[in-house]
């Protein structure tokens, strides 16, 4: 069979459900603080005529409330940028006006996560149903597997792609019943390679005007995005507290963003120009983001629905700068000639 091909779904694609397909599951390693850690994953294809193609989903646009840092699960610490573990969005499947009548856009994308979870669900099924002896799920997955099916349904093992919020009480505290009036939606990562301030960022973010935008810049801005994502495949394992056992894993791999006003300088400069400054040689660069809880299903809190807000939160902002050895500053003079 040859190399995998590339195809984009979206709204004007006709496809076949049935054909999204999950491979063998592989254990992997990764080192961590010269520690090997294990895991067991798989990835998904689109087979069409043995013809294998990586997923690659473009979403509706959306509101959404910017890409927000992510922190190690259960980190109870201060929030700083060197505890960054990586980047997310959170995408909601559909708009506040359009919950209940989806567009077409919104169908079609719903339709084929729907199908990736399918194809998710029978890989658990045929998987766990192996012979211990050529088994590769590890023991939280066949737990899970075990649990679902005496429950007779096994997608109770396999974590949702899309969720619901939670309903708040008048105390601005979640209930335990999931809020219907509000869509969907969906926490996916950016592709990142390593942590804090050295975290560098693979996914293509593009502003307006077609440039291209520095995330670590613009990070809990809210706006519009206009994704296209990766199906990857599966992850199989726990699932923190939940009794998970398999989910779909997806990047955000390339996007179109507007960036609402209210979070820019757009008042227009009343005061004439400042010309008496100090210019360093060499500026150092500042990365800024909102010292907050993050936007995380696992770490979930309760501000209020930002779909809601649509509007920055008041948390103050942490200032982060690279400490390098300070520069001689070279004072620049300029002459100002005023007329009568």
């Amino acid at each position: 069979m040859s190399e995998p091909k590339r195809i984009l779904f979206n709204s004007n694609l006709d496809f076949d459900e049935t054909k999204f397909v999950v491979n063998k599951p592989e254990n992997k390693k990764f080192d961590k603080g010269g520690s090997n850690i294990e895991y067991v994953k798989s990835s998904g294809y689109y087979k069409d005529n043995d013809n294998l193609y990586e997923v690659f989903i473009e979403g509706p646009t959306q509101n959404y409330f910017g890409i927000n840092p992510t922190f190690p699960l259960g980190y109870d610490g201060d929030k700083s940028v060197d505890d960054i573990t990586g980047l997310q969005i959170y995408y909601p499947l559909s708009s506040i006006k359009t919950v209940e009548e989806p567009t077409p856009e919104e169908v079609q994308f719903q339709t084929i996560l729907n199908a990736i979870k399918k194809s998710v669900i029978n890989s658990v099924e045929r998987e766990c149903s192996l012979p211990k002896d050529k088994r590769v799920v590890p023991p939280p997955t066949y737990s899970s597997f075990l649990s679902a099916r005496e429950e007779g349904d096994i997608s109770h093992a396999v974590k949702p792609i899309s969720t619901y919020p939670f309903k708040k009480n008048d105390k601005n505290m979640k209930t335990g019943e999931l809020d219907k009036t509000k869509p969907q939606r969906m926490y996916v990562k950016l592709k990142t390679f390593g942590k804090g301030k050295d975290i560098n960022v693979h996914t293509s973010i593009y502003g307006p005007g077609d440039k291209k935008v520095n995330v670590l810049s613009k990070l809990d801005i809210i706006g519009t995005i206009h994704p296209v994502f990766k199906w990857e495949g599966v992850y199989w394992g726990a699932h923190g507290s939940t009794s998970y056992g398999a989910s779909a894993t997806f990047k955000l791999v390339e996007a179109n963003v507007t960036f609402s006003p209210g979070n820019l300088e757009d008042i227009p400069r009343f005061l004439s120009p400042n010309l008496s400054v100090e210019k360093e040689e060499d500026e150092e660069e500042t990365v800024s983001f909102k010292v907050g809880e993050p936007k995380t299903e696992e770490e979930e809190d309760n501000s209020p629905d930002p779909l809601d807000l649509m509007k920055p939160e008041s948390s103050p902002k942490l200032q982060v700068q690279k400490e390098e050895p300070p520069k001689p500053k070279k004072t620049v003079k300029v002459r100002v000639k005023r007329g009568n």
